[in-house]
């Protein structure tokens, strides 16, 4: 998460909302405020498991109007200043970015019409060979 951190700093993010549940205590002592980081941290906590899109809700107060989402757990290297000015450009309510999954990690099956998701299902995931 820190690698993370810092990624968003070089994109120049320093607002960072962490959703928190298993281990967050130990996360929150860790990080703290942000500030040695030159980030602002705040914490949404979750006291059991739920899905993504409930922790959001969860999260709704912290958040403002545009956003990203990112997993704690992954590290991909990603422009976020260039996702965002495609989200801008389009005008749209919401944008996801895609990793191609050549080293078939974890996979899920992301359908596309254009620039446009049509389905995304990470419970069935389409064998890529």
């Amino acid at each position: 998460m820190e690698h993370q951190i810092e990624l968003f700093k070089k994109n120049r993010i320093f607002d960072v909302v962490l959703c928190v549940g298993f281990l967050g205590k130990q996360i929150e002592k860790y990080f703290g405020d942000g500030k040695r980081f030159g980030v602002s941290i705040k914490y949404s906590r979750e006291k059991e498991p739920v899905d993504t899109g409930t922790t959001l809700k969860n999260a709704k107060k912290l958040l403002r109007d545009e956003f990203f989402v990112i997993y704690g757990d992954s590290y991909l290297l990603n422009d976020y200043r260039k996702a965002y000015d495609y989200f801008k450009k389009f005008n749209k309510s919401g944008l996801m970015t895609i990793y191609k999954n050549y080293e078939k990690l974890e996979p899920n099956t992301v359908i596309a019409e254009g620039n446009l998701i049509k389905k995304f299902d990470k419970k069935n995931p389409i064998s890529t060979g």
